[in-house]
Formats: C-alpha cells, structure tokens, sequence
C-alpha cells in the first residue's frame, strides 16, 4: 500500500507499506485521498493495482498487472497514465460511489488484454486523451445487455450489432462512446467486442482528431 499521499519512486522501499518493493505477486494499493505521482524507475510487474478516492498519476517506465481482476478504479478516483500499463480485466466505477476515471495521455497506452467495464457499480469514464487503448471486450454501462443505445463516433454511426436509437451526448442518458474529433490531441482506442448495458455509468471518451475501432462480435466505426 502507497503509504502517504506525496509523490515518490516505486523503486524505494520507504514509500510502501509494509517497507518493501512490490513484486509481481503483490497486490498494490493506491487509496489515500490527495494528488501524487509514482514514478517506476524501470519495467515492473505486480499482480494488480487498486485506486481508490486517489488523484494518482503514473509515470516512467511501463508497468504489467498481472492478476485478474488487475486494475480497479473506485470511489471517485481519476488515475492518469504517462506510462504503457498492460493488464487483464480492467473494471473502472468498481465500487459504489462517484465518477471514476482512467486518463491515457499522450505518449501513454492503456493494453487490457481480457474485459475492460467502465461503468460498473458506479459511473466510470475512460477517456484516450492522445495516448492508446487497446481492450478485448468493452463493456459499457449496466448488465451485458445489447438492448442498450447506440455508439456514437463523432458525427458518424456505429455499424452493426447495436440497436440504432439515438443518442444525444448533452443529455448524458445512457452508456456513451464519444470520439472529439475537435481537439488538438489525437487518440486510438481499439476493442474487439462492445457492449452497451442500458445502466447510463460507462462513458468512454477519445479526445481529439481520434480513431475508434471495433471489430468481431462488435462493430467498426472511425473518424479520422
């Protein structure tokens, strides 16, 4: 466990608790209410991350969350990646409480190999501000459930395997995957498979002149 809310190096034994440098069979956490940064000092894997109530930003060299779940992102929390994470499942909103968020700046990439739910016991918003994010399966919003809305790219239309009821961004009703392609950071975000559950918690935001792609069971819309 990060043991103050002040910034420091993963790679110094002090900054945990216990006084010892996590390995890839421990679990991290990442819950003390404030803003920080950690940065790794070299490629590191541990088997998994929670961020709770934290504003928490990752730098330096890229981490690997091996476990399953391996990122949880809960109780208001917003983690901002610098770095290149890899992970498994991927759950933002995991418990009760306000928005939660996971920021992919430039230079960063989020790769979530299994399932990545943003929106899940709270609301939850990934948003690809000019870095990367790759995911298995994207689930959106409530239960797996393909009676929810539409996604919608920009001005474009998603294409097959949703129903085709509109979806009004300024509303904010229902789960919403947005690409902006009007801002000055550019994004990709690539999913297999998406599902829209009708709970109105998952928002996946692509910043700037961005690029969605969904293929398999999902569907392909882009923006360029």
């Amino acid at each position: 466990r990060w043991q103050a809310p002040v910034s420091g190096a993963f790679n110094v034994a002090g900054n945990w608790d216990p006084s010892t440098i996590p390995g890839a069979d421990d679990a991290t956490v990442f819950d003390l209410v404030g803003s920080y940064g950690v940065t790794i000092d070299q490629p590191r894997s541990v088997a998994s991350a929670t961020v709770h109530a934290s504003q928490l930003d990752l730098l330096g060299s890229p981490l690997a969350l091996l476990g399953s779940p391996s990122l949880l992102v809960g109780e208001g929390a917003t983690l901002s990646l610098f770095n290149a994470v890899t992970a498994g499942n991927v759950r933002i909103g995991d418990v009760a409480g306000a928005r939660s968020t996971v920021r992919v700046h430039p230079g960063a990439s989020l790769l979530a190999s299994r399932t990545t739910h943003v929106g899940d016991a709270a609301a939850g918003t990934l948003e690809v501000a000019g870095g990367a994010a790759t995911v298995g399966t994207l689930l959106l919003g409530g239960p797996e459930d393909l009676g929810g809305p539409a996604v919608t790219i920009g001005s474009a239309r998603a294409a097959g395997g949703f129903p085709r009821a509109p979806v009004d961004p300024g509303e904010g009703s229902g789960p919403l995957l947005k690409v902006d392609g009007q801002g000055n950071a550019r994004g990709t975000f690539t999913a297999t498979h998406a599902t829209l559950g009708p709970g109105g918690l998952g928002e996946a935001v692509i910043a700037g002149g961005a690029l969605a792609t969904m293929t398999g069971e999902g569907m392909s819309a882009q923006q360029a």
